[in-house]
C-alpha cells in the first residue's frame, strides 16, 4: 500500500472463442465456453434435407447432437473448426428381364429401364408387362420404360411376349393358327374327297396381300405380316380333254351311267372304287359292286355333288353295238353317231331318249 489512498477499478471480460465452418454455417461466430452452438449444413438451392446423409467433424473434437442437416455442441474453452460433408442418399435399382441405366439412384431422379430381347429382335414385335417393388409409375415406350426414383430401393421386372397374329383360311388349312411377324406360314389347299390334285390349279389370295412362295402344287408359304391375315385358296380345274388314254367324266349329283372306253390304270381303278361303282351281273340280273373295270363295261357311279373324274389308262377299240335283240350297254371314244339305233341315256334321275343318237365320250347308254 502506498502512503496515500488508492482507488482500484477492474473490468472482467468473458472470454469467447472463434467458431469456423466448412460445408455448414454456425449461428455464432464468437462463443464463450459452455454456450451451445448450432451449425446447419450448406445444401444446394431447393435441396431436401432428408435426401442427404451428414458427416460432422470438428477440431478440436466436440460431441455433436445431430439432426437432419443440423448439429449442436457445447463450446469448449478454445476455438473450434466444424466441418460437414453432406452426401446425397442413393438407392439400389435391380432388374429382371431388363437393364437399368443406373444402379444407384437418388430420390426423384429419372431411371430408364430397357427390356432384354433376343439378339436381332425388333422391339415393336413384342408386348411388355412392367412391374416393380415397391410400385412406381412407369412411362412406357417400345421396349423401354422410365420412372422417378422413390426414397427406397426398387426392383423392376419386365416380361416381353412376342406378338402373334391370327391366320384364318378358306379353302385351305394353315400349319399355324397364329404366328409372329416374319415367321414362315405354310397353307395347303383342301381337296374334296375323290379329287385328284394333278387335275387342279390353285389360285391364292389374302387380306392383307402378301407374297406367296410355291411349296408344291397344293401348298404355298408366306412371311407373316404384323397383323392378322385371311388366306383364300380357290381350286380351278385344269383344262383337260378326252384323248385315247384319258377320259374326263363330268359327273352330276346322284347316279351317273358311264362307259370308260379305255382300260383304266391302277390309279384310276383306285379312284373309281371310291365312288361305289355298281354294274349289272348278267347272270343273276342284279347290280353288284364293281371290283374290276373294262373298257366296254357299263358302270353306275354315285356322287353327292357334281364334279369331275379323270380316268387314264390304255387306249381301247370300242366295238359297235351287236345286232341282237334287247337292250345293250354302249359307249365309245371318240364321240359317234349311231344310225338306225335307238339310244337312251340316264339324265337327271330318269332315262331319256337321245335324239339324234349322238354318243358322247365317257357316257354310258342303252342301245337297241
Amino acid at each position: 500500500m502506498p502512503s496515500e489512498a488508492v482507488s482500484v477499478s477492474c473490468v472482467a471480460t468473458l472470454k469467447t472463442y472463434a467458431v469456423t465452418t466448412t460445408g455448414a454455417t454456425a449461428d455464432k461466430a464468437e462463443v464463450p465456453r459452455g454456450e451451445t452452438v448450432t451449425v446447419t449444413a450448406t445444401l444446394p438451392d431447393g435441396a431436401v434435407v432428408s435426401d442427404y446423409d451428414f458427416a460432422w467433424s470438428s477440431d478440436p473434437t466436440v460431441d455433436f447432437t445431430a439432426g437432419e442437416g443440423v448439429a449442436s455442441f457445447t463450446m469448449p474453452a478454445e476455438a473450434v473448426g466444424v466441418s460437414c460433408v453432406a452426401t446425397l442418399k442413393t438407392y439400389a435399382v435391380t432388374t429382371t428381364g431388363a437393364t437399368a441405366d443406373k444402379a444407384e439412384v437418388p430420390r426423384g431422379e429419372t431411371v430408364t429401364v430397357t427390356a432384354t430381347l433376343p439378339d436381332g429382335a425388333v422391339a415393336s414385335d413384342y408386348e411388355y408387362a412392367w412391374s416393380s417393388t415397391p410400385t412406381v409409375a412407369f412411362t412406357k415406350g417400345d421396349g423401354v420404360a422410365s420412372f422417378q426414383m422413390p426414397s427406397e430401393a426398387v426392383s423392376v421386372s419386365c416380361v416381353a411376349t412376342l406378338k402373334t397374329y391370327a391366320v384364318t383360311t378358306t379353302g385351305c388349312v394353315s400349319d399355324k393358327a397364329t404366328a409372329p411377324r416374319g415367321e414362315t406360314v405354310t397353307v395347303t389347299a383342301v381337296l374334296s374327297e375323290g379329287t385328284e390334285p394333278e387335275f387342279w390349279e390353285t389360285k391364292w389370295s389374302s387380306v392383307p396381300e402378301v407374297e406367296f412362295m410355291v411349296v408344291d402344287d397344293l401348298a404355298v408359304s408366306f412371311m407373316m405380316p404384323a397383323e392378322a391375315i385371311a388366306v383364300t385358296c380357290t381350286l380351278v380345274e385344269k383344262p383337260l380333254e378326252d384323248t385315247a388314254t384319258q377320259r374326263v367324266l363330268q359327273l352330276a349329283s346322284g347316279w351317273n351311267l358311264v362307259v370308260l372306253s379305255l382300260v383304266p390304270d391302277e390309279e384310276s381303278v383306285a379312284r373309281l372304287q371310291k365312288f361305289s361303282a355298281m354294274q349289272l351281273d348278267p347272270f343273276n340280273h342284279i347290280y353288284i359292286q364293281a371290283r374290276e373295270f373294262t373298257a366296254d363295261g357299263l358302270y353306275w357311279l354315285y356322287v353327292s355333288k357334281a364334279g369331275r373324274l379323270v380316268v387314264t389308262g390304255e387306249a381301247a377299240v370300242m366295238p359297235l353295238p351287236q345286232d341282237k335283240e334287247g337292250w345293250q350297254p354302249y359307249g365309245s371314244f371318240p364321240a359317234a353317231t349311231l344310225e338306225g339305233s335307238e339310244l337312251w341315256q340316264w339324265l337327271e334321275g330318269i332315262f331319256r331318249h337321245q335324239q339324234p343318237s349322238q354318243v358322247e365320250s365317257g357316257r354310258g347308254y342303252f342301245v337297241k
